[in-house]
């Protein structure tokens, strides 16, 4: 339970092949849970622009169906930083990384960036999954770009970074679990890194940017990465 009681839950349902309905009656008398089934599947940012528009506040937050949240403060303490501080339009923290049974293996803190600098030129990512933003915002730069098949949390940070502040929490508030078919871990790690390239070089054009290396950075990465293993 969280601390913060004014929040609604909005899953949308892709078409999903398994028992997920069983767990939707579980909850389908509580108001605070809306539940909407797309008649295909539509892939995941069609399904968070979905809920995003679906939603009733003014701050949204994504939360993957196979991770959990840290404390019963995660709500009240983004919430906190978006009232202080109406310029911000993202919020993020570090995590935890478990395996499948979310037993923790890892630390992940997250990052600052720099005064005057941004995402991009960081040339690393300091963001953590779970980020909660602003509904305006994120329908102002268009949301989550759907004929992208991964990396589009990477894709909506750097259009969110264009039109307002994004605030790092030093405190680690969310688990990540290792799902082995997640779209963007394991063997799915070099297809993730292909398409986050894509989201630099669309962020580059829009900002008018030419530099092989905020291209590249995303790919050095997983060489190096690599390399190390």
């Amino acid at each position: 339970m969280q601390d913060y009681s004014n929040w609604e839950a909005i899953i949308v349902d892709d078409k999903s092949p398994d028992n997920s309905i069983e767990i939707y009656e579980k909850v389908s008398n509580d108001s605070r849970f809306h539940i909407f089934f797309n008649d295909e599947n539509k892939g995941y940012a069609y399904s968070v622009n979905l809920g995003v528009e679906m939603s009733h506040g003014e701050v949204c937050a994504r939360l993957d169906p196979d991770d959990v949240l840290v404390g019963t403060d995660v709500f009240s303490t983004h919430m906190q930083k978006h009232l202080e501080m109406p310029e911000v339009v993202m919020v993020y923290s570090g995590m935890y990384r478990s395996d499948e049974n979310l037993k923790i293996i890892q630390e992940i803190p997250g990052m600052d960036v720099p005064e005057g600098s941004s995402l991009l030129e960081m040339r690393t990512w300091p963001i953590r999954p779970f980020v909660s933003f602003k509904k305006k915002a994120f329908l102002d730069v268009g949301g989550m770009e759907e004929t992208m098949r991964r990396a589009v949390d990477y894709d909506i940070y750097y259009k969110l970074e264009e039109v307002g502040k994004i605030f790092h929490l030093n405190c680690l508030l969310y688990v990540q679990r290792c799902n082995p078919h997640s779209a963007s871990l394991n063997d799915n790690s070099y297809k993730a890194t292909a398409w986050h390239t894509y989201a630099c070089v669309k962020a580059m054009k829009r900002r008018g940017l030419m530099d092989e290396s905020l291209m590249l950075f995303p790919i050095e990465i997983k060489l190096r990465e690599s390399y190390l293993k």
